[in-house]
């Protein structure tokens, strides 16, 4: 029998919550010479995808302009992030990490998916890629969600 939907998304919740706070421990660690948070670590790897605008960037993450400011301020001021004015339109302003972000960026990437090995080291073989295959459908949906509402 299959369990209830608000006991399942219950479960899913507290799951992904769990997970989050170890990640987002893990990327403090590595990033702890640049007193990296999460919210900053998501604004440089969403920067590096792609250049993004202030808006942009805070439309993607879901949060207030004032929010991103501050997040691209203290960011730009480690020289991790930095600004730049857009050629046709000199009013409009681009964000794009450096390379010292990059850097940044990639020593908290390894060490969270080290965290994440040491985890799954003991589970048998298939069993992280079904996990990682259900996520991704996840995200795509979540993904999808957040392009419906904007």
């Amino acid at each position: 029998m299959r369990e209830s939907t608000t006991v399942t998304e219950g479960r899913i919740l507290a799951a992904v919550l769990t997970i989050a706070r170890a990640l987002a421990a893990e990327v403090r660690l590595a990033g702890a010479s640049a007193q990296l948070n999460m919210a900053q670590f998501s604004t440089l790897h969403l920067l590096s995808q792609r250049d993004l605008s202030v808006s942009e960037l805070a439309r993607t993450l879901r949060v207030a302009m004032p929010t991103v400011t501050q997040s691209v301020d203290t960011l730009t001021s480690k020289g991790l992030v930095e600004r730049y004015a857009d050629e046709r339109d000199r009013r409009q302003v681009w964000l794009r990490i450096t390379p010292q972000g990059r850097r940044l960026l990639l020593e908290c990437r390894r060490s969270a998916e080290g965290y994440l090995a040491r985890l799954l080291a003991s589970w048998p073989q298939e069993r992280p890629e079904k996990l990682a295959k259900a996520l991704e459908s996840l995200a795509r949906s979540v993904e999808e969600g957040l392009l419906v509402h904007q």
